[in-house]
């Protein structure tokens, strides 16, 4: 089961980790660009082996999407896709 954290908000989006109950981890982030922009969307960034460490400077990879869901999805997917 996944849970969505409340991290942090700025000027243009708010930022949530997710985190996967199961695997006891954070395994990605999800930006809301909800404000200051036309139309709403989200940023996914997802980790190499779902693991994300908040509070470090980790590489990761990012892809935008028009919901939510879809973004989620991005972030459960594997690293190499």
């Amino acid at each position: 089961m996944l849970r969505q954290d409340y991290n942090r908000r700025n000027a243009y989006f708010t930022t949530y980790h997710i985190y996967d109950t199961e695997k006891g981890h954070y395994i990605g982030i999800i930006e809301d660009h909800d404000r200051q922009v036309e139309t709403r969307y989200f940023i996914g960034w997802k980790f190499e082996n779902n693991k994300f460490i908040p509070n470090t400077y980790q590489a990761g990879k990012t892809k935008m999407f028009d919901t939510y869901e879809e973004a989620l999805n991005y972030i459960q997917e594997d690293f190499a896709k």
